[in-house]
């Protein structure tokens, strides 16, 4: 059935299954018994000229619809029980009253009409140019009889969110509607600017009352959440009406907390600390939780100390910076989504002009000591915790520095030596104690901090 959008005052379905001599094999009265394999023609019209067997409107909630006419090709499925059969079309084309024969799959005097013939999985939709939804859109016609009319009813409601946003583009919205989500795949749609201009996204959701979340994410290789917003109360979708939700600004400043995949399929968290900052992974390479040191690695490594690898067989000479090639720790371990630190970024996340560092020796609990680095101005709800795990010198932590934080970055510093940073606290004072600099290379297995590689 070929789905035009007009914009018509209302939208009028109907069925209508009939066993007259013109258009049935199956004889005469209204609501008779029919056979399995009967031969039986069925008559559906969908207009807007008014009557007596009116549906719901497929439209917006200001009154607006979807107009339709039936094509070559079309379908319905008719099922009578468990059983099922395809009615195939057989005039109608171009309008929107159209015949459909075909065979009962069962005997019987009721059966239920189906369009489209597959029941579509609303789980996952494709963008359609600002148009309503053209092909997850469910009709259904239930308890009719040969001889008599019944209604093609909307089975499942629309879902319309207004966006808007300077020099914002949108890869995919998901919607979770009581624990189920509905993903809107967008591609890259560049959204109006203003309010005025919003650009519309419409959703199949099921029919229902429901609180409901959206999560708006870019069109980048590694997608992004660049928005989230949700309801505070629940709203009714009425099937076969469209509901459009007050238009919501997507704003650049949203985009600084998200999920990439490592190796294992495994999402990481990441926070960005600065307007034009790197995405910091929120915990270490090797480890699976925030307050987990993970691994110690040689620069350029990839064995964590205790694997029974000599440091002198992994790390890496190079005088020159591994950011993202083949000795980067973070690439290595995690993917080609992820990459060690560079200088710059480590200066920055030791300058309070960017930053701000609090140390503790009790992360929200868990006993585990190390420093709390957090976003400032529009970044300031953003954080990392780098965990005070020390060093490792030739195979052994060295207990002497289990205050501090140590984590490698990809530039190289003198020969046999490499960037690194350094969290700590002065216990004589109670200074928080953060910085940059170089470290011999060998001998040496510190952590490692990811970031995403963009």
């Amino acid at each position: 059935m070929k789905k035009i959008f007009y914009f018509a005052a209302a939208l009028m379905c109907f069925s209508a299954c009939t066993n007259d001599d013109d258009n049935a094999t199956s004889g005469g009265s209204i609501g008779e018994t029919f056979a399995t394999g009967q031969k039986v023609t069925i008559s559906t019209a969908m207009n807007n000229n008014g009557g007596s067997n009116l549906t719901q409107a497929i439209g917006t909630d200001n009154g607006t619809t979807i107009d339709y006419t039936w094509e070559e090709g079309d379908s319905v499925l008719v099922k009578v029980n468990s059983e099922t059969a395809v009615f195939k079309l057989v005039s109608g084309a171009g309008t929107k009253s159209a015949t459909f024969e075909g065979e009962m799959p069962a005997g019987g005097t009721n059966f239920t009409l189906q369009y489209p013939v597959e029941e579509p999985n609303i789980a996952t939709q494709n963008y359609n140019n600002n148009l309503m939804p053209k092909d997850k859109l469910l009709f259904k016609a239930t308890n009719c009889t040969l001889g008599n009319s019944a209604q093609l009813v909307a089975q499942n409601a629309i879902m319309q969110l207004d966006l808007y946003g300077t020099d914002q583009t949108i890869g995919s919205i998901v919607v979770n509607a009581n624990s189920t989500t509905y993903t809107l795949n967008v591609g890259a749609k560049t959204i109006g600017a203003t309010e005025g201009a919003a650009t519309p996204f419409y959703i199949i959701v099921p029919a229902g009352a429901y609180n409901f979340s959206v999560d708006i994410y870019n069109n980048a290789t590694t997608p992004a959440k660049i928005c989230s917003f949700s309801t505070t109360e629940a709203k009714a979708f009425t099937a076969g009406a469209c509901l459009g939700m007050p238009a919501k600004e997507v704003k650049a400043v949203l985009a600084t907390k998200g999920t990439a995949k490592r190796t294992g399929n495994i999402d990481v968290e990441w926070v960005q600390l600065w307007a034009g900052g790197p995405k910091w992974a929120t915990y270490n390479v090797g480890a699976t939780s925030v307050t987990e040191c993970g691994g110690y690695y040689c620069w350029g490594g990839s064995y964590e100390n205790g694997e029974g690898k000599a440091w002198t067989d992994d790390r890496s000479t190079s005088s020159s910076s591994i950011q993202y090639g083949s000795n980067d720790t973070a690439k290595k371990l995690w993917g080609d989504n992820w990459q060690m630190p560079s200088k710059a970024d480590f200066e920055n996340l030791t300058s309070f002009s960017k930053i701000r560092d609090t140390w503790t020796d009790d992360y929200k609990g868990t006993g585990v000591k190390g420093m709390i680095i957090t976003g400032i101005g529009d970044y300031a709800e953003n954080s990392i915790f780098i965990p005070a795990g020390g060093f490792c010198y030739e195979g052994e932590i060295d207990e002497d520095f289990k205050d501090t934080g140590y984590i490698w970055g990809a530039d190289p510093g003198k020969p046999n030596a490499a960037r690194y940073c350094n969290f700590s606290i002065d216990r004589d004072s109670g200074t928080d104690v953060s910085g940059c600099g170089t470290r011999s290379t060998i001998g040496s297995a510190l952590n490692v901090r990811a970031i995403l590689h963009e």
